[in-house]
C-alpha cells in the first residue's frame, strides 16, 4: 500500500493518503509513523485519512482492532487535544471497516466521521476543527 503522509496547518494535523492495496501491517506502520511524535508536546488537531483510492484489502479484524489499540495509546498521550478525525471511504467494505474501527476507537474520546463524498469530509473536518479548539485549519 503506497501511502503519502503530511502534516499541514504547521504540524497541527495529518492527510494521510492511501493508495492500492491496504494490508493490516502498512496501517499499522503508517499509524506508528502518524503518532510517533511527542504528543504532549506537540498534539494533533486533526487527521484526515484519504482511503479514496484503495482498490484491494487485505487485513484481518485482529489489525482493525491493533489500530484502535493504537488510536487509544495515541489518545492518552495526549489528553488535553481531542483530535477530530475523519475517514474518506468511499468503496463499501472501507466504508464498513472504517465504521467498526469508528465503534473500536471510541475510548479515544476524539470525535470521528466516517464520510464517503471528500468535500463533505473536508468541510466536516474544518467546521469540527474550528468548534473544538477554536483553530481555523486549511488542510495545507
Amino acid at each position: 500500500m503506497p501511502y503519502q503522509l503530511k502534516f499541514p496547518d504547521g504540524g497541527r494535523g495529518f492527510i494521510v493518503t492511501l493508495s492500492g492495496t491496504l494490508t493490516g501491517e502498512e496501517i499499522l506502520k503508517s499509524t506508528d509513523e502518524i503518532f510517533s511524535r511527542d504528543l504532549a508536546a506537540q498534539p494533533l488537531l486533526y487527521g484526515l485519512v484519504d482511503a479514496a483510492a484503495i482498490t484491494r484489502t487485505d487485513f484481518t479484524t485482529q489489525d482493525v482492532k491493533d489500530l484502535a489499540a493504537r488510536h487509544i495509546a495515541a489518545a492518552q498521550r495526549m489528553p488535553e487535544t481531542v483530535l477530530v478525525m475523519c475517514v474518506l471511504a468511499i468503496e463499501s467494505e472501507i466504508f464498513g471497516t472504517s465504521r467498526m474501527w469508528q465503534t473500536l476507537a471510541a475510548q479515544t474520546g476524539w470525535e470521528t466521521n466516517v464520510s464517503r463524498d471528500r468535500s463533505e469530509a473536508v468541510t466536516w473536518l474544518i467546521e469540527r476543527v474550528a468548534a473544538r479548539s477554536g483553530v481555523r485549519v486549511t488542510l495545507e
